[in-house]
């Protein structure tokens, strides 16, 4: 039972950190405590510099910048049923990577990896 239970939990870990790379948005449901009627929209561009170097068995290359540019897009609209129920409808693009190797890299050059996501999240409150 002991061997079980730090299994799920060092899997549960593992996951929790892969998520935590990929994470862009946060997915905030901040608009859900808006007073009356609400609505936002948000538009971001991002253009990160990430480099490093090859391992020293392949020469130590510099690799060059390897993560893309991106945009990211949210918006959310909140309304209040009565004086006791509200509601919300999130859009965010809340995980993504885009990381392309220049082949300047010995060790991973020519390789890439893009993921996106796109979520619509429905909020009651009472």
């Amino acid at each position: 039972m002991k061997r079980i239970l730090l299994t799920s939990a060092a899997v549960l870990c593992a996951q929790s950190a892969f998520a935590g790379g990929l994470d862009r948005s946060g997915q905030s449901i901040s608009a859900l405590f808006e007073d009356g009627r609400y609505a936002e929209f948000s538009l971001g561009s991002i253009a990160p510099d990430v480099s490093g170097t090859d391992v020293a068995a392949f020469g130590s290359q510099p690799t060059g910048s390897v993560a893309n540019s991106y945009f990211q897009i949210g918006a959310a609209y909140k309304a209040d049923v009565n004086d006791r129920f509200s509601y919300a409808l999130i859009f965010d693009q809340p995980y993504g990577a885009s990381v392309e190797y220049d082949t300047t890299s010995v060790a991973l050059g020519g390789t890439f990896a893009d993921a996106s996501s796109q979520s619509i999240t429905g909020l009651l409150r009472y």
